[in-house]
């Protein structure tokens, strides 16, 4: 008699995020799976249709992506020091048949500043133009000089 749990295939125990990153900064995308057994992951970039990592090895001729995992369910593609290039849908699969996946997409951001301005009280000044803050805001400035804030009060 065989015991069922030897049937049990893999699942993702959550979806690969959505994440933003900074132009310059290092991403990493996690893919959390149960039950892997003896199956294997691999990670795709979407777009390109281009195997990055296999398993424990990482396929990509590029120096900037590797592969991490802290045990048997955690896995995470990396992105060293990431540009506008890199931005797309990422898929984490397993080699079940038919395969699973999971998809998350990376942002690429070209930040240059970011500020907690809780407290302050003053003036921020980008080309030529003038922005009053009063307490309570965090500000993003990106480098196509579009100036994101959110009041914290």
């Amino acid at each position: 008699m065989f015991h069922l749990s030897f049937f049990v295939l893999p699942t993702f125990e959550e979806q690969v995020p959505n994440i933003t990153v900074s132009v310059g900064r290092d991403a990493s995308l996690p893919c959390v799976v149960d039950n892997l057994g003896n199956y294997k992951v691999a990670w795709v970039r979407v777009d390109t249709q281009t195997i990055l990592t296999i398993h424990l090895k990482t396929i990509s001729r590029n120096p900037r992506i590797s592969l991490a995992h802290g045990s048997h369910r955690h896995w995470f593609l990396k992105i060293k020091s990431v540009d506008e290039s890199d931005q797309g849908w990422y898929m984490c699969v397993i080699n079940t048949d038919p395969s699973r996946s999971s998809l998350g997409y990376l942002e690429v951001k070209d930040m240059i500043y970011e500020e907690d301005l809780t407290g302050w009280l003053g003036n921020i000044s980008s080309n030529g133009r003038k922005l009053s803050l009063t307490r309570g805001f965090h500000v993003i400035l990106y480098a196509s000089l579009h100036l994101y804030f959110q009041c914290l009060l």
